[in-house]
């Protein structure tokens, strides 16, 4: 009876297809959903469990061996969140672009609710940052693309970022966060730009820019119009600054500054395509989660140590969002940020470096968990978190601001001077807009063929539905000789191995989960009804592929176009494409 009441009180919506409940029990939940389970072979229950002795028990029982039969239902221990990463990340993909709801067995409602509330935010970030990723590239990576040819044909003005790795052997730095602790240290800080390197991206060029002060390295990967808005409102546009070329390309355009051009591109092999080709050399780094975890990267290959954290509270340290200077008023309240529409980013109170309780988002503990990581692998470097306040870092020693100052900023130096003749010496002499040309028309090229191949591999899947049809023999792989052969050749196209196969494989993992349902669907008559509906899924990869290559083309084309229109010289590539599109 419990167990129906629970479920009744779901009132779960059309749309949610996939239930996590934490805890098992007995197993009478299960019963509870049957119903819902069988209205869909796309509705999946999920347990999660934590008690090693409910998991032995149930496993006794003719209803656990029912449960681990049931192959809409599946069966999890939490051993205990340091351990809980890859069974959390697996679930992520599996269920990637679902709607998840999560729920809990009444007596751990009662019993844990902290465990629930941390789980059930857990289960919904997950789901959130990796629906995020595959949407990017189930959208073939226009975002990226968009940004990355415009700003390709602005890379002969810039400087290689690369080239200043070991130029600044055992200076420190400081990575500035927005964070609210940072309004302790403003006028500290300023007065530290002779003893430091200071570091500043995002929203924390803002927040020193509103305080007079400019960093020595700004940062930028972000390649959303978010960052046109912060980089417009601030007043550090000469400042050097360091980029890859997913940055939004209308904010790229506002850096007046030297710009440094990182190699790489984290999640998409392009970029590194084009930098073999214009001979541009460095180590490809980790961007991590976002523009801090890039400048702490940059600052250690560089030589920079310590690397001192400041206003990185990654909470709502004091209630508060933002430092000042970030956005007019910088104060949240705690129904707002617990309450919010998406449970992705529901608040949750964690212990701050003082062990006083502060909200904070999964998000940040990502984030925190991130850089405490990188501490550990990076021992030859002292890091330190100066930020007073916020979720700190483990591992990460904390100190004030002031303690940091006395202890390792004791010398000054020209870094001004500096900065300026590394950069001097930084230069791009061999990179010429004319050979990004020549490299975008070789891949034009490339995709053109990943076209055409796509397209053939359409034809032969459709050849096998009607020979299925015709109740004619087919391959068990369900593949021609001739699909084979063009598999083959899209496997050497340049196009797709460097622009199009993340996302391809990201499209595969969405598809994964079509195809395991395909198997065990029992609305398939018989092994031909369930091929046919096994091939309308590889057409659908197939026009997936084509799609991507089509896009690349357009936005390839578009931005050519409109560095034309900006009156410079584009040789005959957009007559070279008419021709093509003539033929």
């Amino acid at each position: 009876k419990e167990a129906e009441e629970w479920f009744s009180s779901l009132k779960l919506n059309k749309e949610v297809n996939v239930l996590f409940v934490y805890g098992v029990g007995l197993g009478y939940y299960f019963d509870a959903a049957k119903a819902w389970l069988d209205e869909s072979i796309g509705h999946y229950l999920v347990f999660i469990e934590d008690d090693i002795e409910v998991m032995y028990r149930l496993m006794q029982t003719e209803k656990g061996s029912e449960i681990l039969d049931h192959k809409q239902t599946q069966l999890h221990f939490l051993s205990g969140w340091g351990d809980a990463d890859a069974m959390f990340q697996w679930l992520a993909w599996f269920f990637v672009l679902t709607c998840p709801e999560v729920s809990a067995l009444q007596s751990y409602q009662r019993s844990k609710p902290e465990v629930f509330a941390e789980l059930g935010s857990r289960i919904m970030h997950d789901s959130v940052f990796t629906d995020s990723i595959a949407a990017e590239y189930m959208r073939f990576g226009r975002s990226f693309f968009r940004n990355f040819y415009r700003n390709m044909l602005s890379l002969e003005h810039s400087f290689s970022g690369n080239a200043l790795f070991d130029k600044f052997h055992n200076i420190p730095a400081i990575i500035c966060g927005a964070g609210p602790s940072l309004n302790k240290n403003g006028e500290l800080l300023a007065s530290l730009g002779s003893r430091a390197l200071i570091f500043a991206g995002g929203s924390s060029l803002n927040a020193l820019s509103s305080r007079g002060m400019l960093p020595h390295f700004g940062a930028g990967i972000d390649p959303n119009p978010a960052q046109y808005e912060r980089l417009i409102n601030n007043y550090a546009y000469e400042v050097p600054f360091f980029y890859r070329n997913r940055m939004y390309w209308d904010a790229f355009r506002t850096i007046h500054g030297p710009r440094l051009y990182m190699t790489g591109a984290g999640g998409y092999d392009i970029a590194q395509w084009f930098d073999e080709r214009l001979g541009i050399e460095g180590d490809v780094i980790d961007e991590g989660h976002n523009v801090v975890n890039f400048s702490v990267e940059i600052a250690r290959r560089l030589g920079c140590n310590p690397i001192v954290f400041v206003g990185m509270d990654l909470s709502y340290t004091n209630m508060q969002a933002y430092a000042d200077g970030v956005v007019t008023d910088t104060t949240v309240q705690a129904k707002d940020i617990q309450e919010t529409v998406s449970a992705d980013m529901a608040a949750f109170p964690r212990p701050d470096i003082y062990g006083n309780p502060v909200y904070t988002l999964w998000k940040w503990i990502n984030e925190s968990q991130w850089i405490s990581d990188y501490a550990k692998e990076h021992k030859a470097t002292q890091f330190i978190n100066a930020t007073e306040g916020g979720l700190g870092f483990e591992g990460v020693a904390n100190m004030t601001l002031a303690e940091v100052k006395d202890q390792f900023l004791g010398f000054e130096f020209d870094l001004p001077a500096l900065v300026h003749t590394e950069i001097q010496n930084a230069t791009l002499p061999h990179v010429t807009t004319e050979k990004v040309l020549e490299g975008m028309q070789v891949l034009r090229q490339s995709l053109q063929r990943v076209v055409e191949l796509s397209e053939g591999l359409i034809e032969e899947a459709h050849d096998l539905q009607d020979r299925i049809k015709r109740h004619h023999s087919v391959p068990e792989n369900l593949q021609t000789g001739r699909g084979a052969l063009f598999e083959e050749d899209l496997s050497e196209e340049p196009a797709y191995t460097k622009a199009i196969a993340l996302c391809a494989q990201v499209c595969n993992k969405v598809l994964a989960r079509r195809l395991f349902q395909i198997r065990y669907d029992k609305a398939f008559k018989n092994e031909q009804e369930r091929n046919l509906e096994r091939i309308k899924v590889n057409i659908e990869k197939y026009n997936f592929i084509k799609g991507a290559a089509l896009l690349n083309l357009s936005v390839m084309e578009e931005a050519v176009q409109e560095h034309a229109d900006r009156g410079y010289p584009i040789g005959d590539f957009l007559q070279k494409a008419l021709e093509k599109v003539e033929q």
